[in-house]
């Protein structure tokens, strides 16, 4: 075995998930899908903390509840901008 391709974690590069070109293929595709739905900016106008209170009213949420039912799970699109621009 090539001892280039051993890590220091022990794994074998070939062995790592990084090291598969299927993974980033697929984190392309999804890229481009997004892009071409305009998803992104969907995505990003709703991890803004008014847009998340409004769903949180329309689904007739209490105002405590608002952020474990629906607030939580639109805060991971914050990110939205640096996973496009990367």
């Amino acid at each position: 075995m090539d001892k280039k391709l051993v890590c220091p974690c022990g794994l074998t590069c070939c062995d790592c998930m990084f090291y598969k070109k299927e993974i980033y293929e697929t984190a392309y595709k999804l890229k481009e899908l997004i892009m071409n739905h305009e998803l992104d900016r969907f995505l990003t106008l709703c991890s803004k903390r008014k847009s998340w209170e409004v769903l949180g009213e329309h689904l007739d949420i209490s105002e405590s509840q608002i952020w474990d039912g629906v607030g939580k799970h639109f805060d991971v699109f914050k990110q939205m901008p640096e996973f496009m621009n990367s």
